[in-house]
């Protein structure tokens, strides 16, 4: 039985071995990569170029001919497009501030985003009287949502926590499809998962 060039393996002399069927190296304990050589008997050895040295241009001349190619997009769209959702649910999921003194919930979905935009841009125009605040829309401890009178101060606390609570999960995101653009493995890939940011 002659293996299908979409289903291959290759080993290189530096240990690393790449799949076409995942488009990238994955490890030794690959269930693929053993049912594979169960099937027959080993990988093909990395081609070599010119020189008779194992090369990358080399498989990649390979695979070409083929189709395929040793450089898949990185990372994964499929992956890209997980995260991103998982990101922007965790930022209109709502955030905590002390800005009344004590945790309180905020709403952070886009008409809420505006809103306290708006807020903190009039809580800081010329003229502002001392006695000036906003309510705004906010659940205690108990679990209570009100409208909440804030003062200049703390409508723009309450504007901080907000882009802070935005930006950290912003920032995760770009971590997350850094590692995913580096994943060695399908598993490596498949590992990495949206979690709240601390």
């Amino acid at each position: 039985m002659t293996p299908d060039i979409r289903n291959y393996y290759w080993r290189g002399d530096d240990g690393r071995i790449f799949s076409s069927a995942a488009g990238m190296i994955v490890s030794e304990a690959d269930a693929g990569y053993l049912s594979f050589v169960d099937a027959f008997g080993g990988p093909c050895p990395w081609p070599r170029d010119e020189a008779g040295e194992p090369s990358d241009a080399a498989l990649e001349e390979v695979l070409a001919q083929h189709g395929l190619s040793l450089y898949p997009p990185s990372p994964a769209p499929a992956k890209v497009e997980e995260l991103t959702a998982a990101c922007a649910a965790s930022i209109v999921g709502g955030f905590s501030s002390e800005a009344l003194g004590s945790p309180h919930r905020y709403p952070s979905a886009i008409t809420d985003q505006i809103n306290l935009m708006g807020s903190v841009t009039d809580s800081l125009l010329p003229g502002l009287l001392p006695e000036w605040s906003t309510p705004f829309w906010c659940q205690d401890l108990a679990g209570i949502w009100a409208m909440r009178e804030h003062s200049a101060a703390q409508i723009q606390q309450a504007g901080r926590d907000g882009k802070t609570h935005v930006l950290a999960r912003q920032q995760h995101l770009d971590q997350l499809n850094s590692a995913a653009a580096q994943a060695a493995s399908p598993e490596a890939l498949a590992a990495i998962v949206w979690s709240e940011p601390g």
